[in-house]
């Protein structure tokens, strides 16, 4: 079956590591205290999580995942980029 669009390109990109990195100094450095996230993988596969102070305070976590929720629309419409 032929996927109808494409998600990403399935090559990673330089800009997740670096974000990931990012992510991972700042855990390690306890700036960061949780996480409420979506994977994309090449596969087309995905997976979402919350830990951390984002399971702890999961009305505050929401209230993150909706602001990212909100970005993302404006992207599709093409506010910003």
């Amino acid at each position: 079956m032929k996927l109808p669009f494409t998600l990403v390109q399935s090559k990673g990109s330089s800009d997740t590591a670096k974000c990931v990195a990012e992510l991972h100094a700042g855990v390690r450095a306890k700036r960061v205290i949780g996480l409420a996230y979506a994977v994309i993988y090449a596969e087309r596969n995905y997976e979402v999580h919350v830990c951390g102070e984002a399971a702890r305070s999961p009305t505050f976590a929401r209230g993150c995942v909706a602001t990212l929720n909100d970005e993302l629309g404006a992207r599709i419409r093409g506010e910003k980029t």
